[in-house]
């Protein structure tokens, strides 16, 4: 089934053209069910004379208040230093881990080991 509007090729049982939409016929042999329409109620909530709206007096001597200044966004100071100690440590461990894998490192880690193999076996340093 092509579409008279632009020439689409759908399927048979389409409602609907699947590149334009645009509504096919509907099909004969398909009963139409209407819902029924609702009954008219008159309108009773609106009122037919409505009242003016008294005005204030305007006092010439009112002004509106000024707004208060804004608040400076509050600056997080605590979760900087946070952050700085935080990255220190993973620094101070990092340059720890570099150091102890050099020469230097293991001779240090050496001297410290046998240091505290005598004093533990001869109790005095």
């Amino acid at each position: 089934m092509n579409c008279p509007n632009c020439g689409h090729e759908n399927q048979v049982g389409d409602r609907f053209c699947a590149s334009c939409g645009t509504r096919f016929r509907d099909d004969p042999d398909i009963p139409r069910q209407h819902a029924p329409e609702p009954e008219s109620t008159p309108d009773t909530t609106r009122s037919e004379a409505r009242e003016p709206i008294p005005e204030r007096p305007i006092d010439p001597e009112w002004r509106m208040s000024s707004l208060p200044p804004e608040e400076p966004p509050k600056r997080r100071i605590w979760l900087w230093v946070l952050v700085g100690i935080l990255l220190f440590c993973v620094l101070l461990v990092c340059g720890l881990g570099v150091f102890l894998t050099t020469g230097t490192g293991q001779n240090l880690m050496d001297d410290l080991a046998t240091r505290a193999a005598t004093v533990t076996t001869s109790g005095t340093p």
